[in-house]
C-alpha cells in the first residue's frame, strides 16, 4: 500500500486435497516521495500470515529524483 492505496495484492489458499504448501506473490512499482508511507498489510479477514520465516518483503530504490 502507498498512503492507504492498494498497489498490489495476492491470494494464497490451501486446498483440501492434502497439499501442505501454499504461496502467493505480488509486485508493485510506484513513485514514492520523501515522507510518504509504504506498508504491507494483512487483510482483516485473514487469520495470520503462514510460513513463518518464509515470508519476505523488499523495497528497492530504482532511481532517485533529480
Amino acid at each position: 500500500m502507498l498512503e492507504g492505496t492498494i498497489i498490489a495484492s495476492c491470494y494464497s489458499w490451501k486446498p483440501t486435497s492434502g497439499a501442505t504448501h501454499e504461496q502467493g506473490a505480488a509486485l508493485g512499482v510506484v513513485h514514492v516521495s520523501e515522507g510518504q508511507r509504504v506498508r504491507v498489510r494483512l487483510l482483516e479477514s485473514a487469520e495470520n500470515v503462514r510460513g513463518g520465516h518464509w515470508n519476505t518483503f523488499a523495497g528497492f530504490l530504482v532511481r532517485a529524483d533529480t
